[in-house]
């Protein structure tokens, strides 16, 4: 399972040619973090929450020209800087912003609302593989796998909850993927994050729920991959 944050290692530093010194502004940039988060406030002064809780507070940003939305699901690039020694909790850090990651975000969808044929042929039968899925905030996310061959067609992925299968501690959930009649011949990897708020918000503090995650996969048929959450 993918940890919410990830450091990427300083040799990264040298493929970019950063190690030749370094001004009194760049930090001498050797620490990177990649981590799931939401934009709070509009361009230019905004501010990114972590799934953590910690706000990043940008001290440096490095990609002015990207145009962003309260709100908005994204990936964060970023060097924290000063701080060395905290004690206690965190609950803002200052941050070097290197670049954001926009990441699609949708809501689930309920079987019952979507019986019909042709609403079943919509969300697709199409083959993926899911290598990463965990729980963070209100957000399900996922890393999948497909093939595809044309660049500029886009895919549609969709969450559908079993409304007929699922109990209050039992949740079944379905991956859906409709390709659109792509050719599948290249590895293709994805994200995305479904906010599975209203789930999540049924569950009484210190009570647990299993979300069992479904899906239809290249060369082993359907497979389940099951997410145990304890409200905090």
């Amino acid at each position: 399972m993918l940890k919410p944050i990830v450091k990427i290692l300083s040799l990264i530093l040298i493929i970019l040619g950063l190690n030749s010194g370094c001004t009194k502004d760049s930090y001498s940039l050797d620490n990177y973090w990649l981590s799931y988060g939401e934009v709070i406030g509009e361009n230019p002064n905004y501010k990114v929450r972590l799934d953590d809780g910690t706000i990043l507070n940008i001290t440096i940003n490095r990609v002015p020209q990207l145009n962003v939305t309260d709100g908005q699901r994204v990936i964060a690039d970023y060097t924290i800087v000063g701080e060395e020694q905290i004690s206690g909790p965190v609950t803002s850090r200052n941050a070097i912003l290197n670049y954001l990651h926009n990441v699609l975000t949708k809501s689930p969808l309920l079987s019952s609302e979507v019986a019909t044929p042709a609403k079943q042929d919509s969300l697709g039968y199409d083959k993926a593989d899911i290598s990463e899925a965990w729980v963070s905030n209100k957000y399900l996310n996922v890393h999948f796998d497909v093939f595809r061959q044309n660049p500029n067609l886009k895919h549609l992925v969709n969450l559908v909850v079993d409304t007929e299968r699922s109990t209050e501690t039992q949740v079944y959930l379905a991956f859906r993927h409709n390709a659109f009649n792509d050719v599948p011949a290249l590895h293709s990897l994805g994200k995305v994050s479904f906010d599975i708020s209203t789930i999540l918000d049924g569950v009484s503090t210190g009570e647990s729920i299993d979300l069992h995650l479904i899906w239809d996969s290249y060369g082993y048929g359907e497979k389940q991959y099951t997410i145990k959450y304890t409200k905090q």
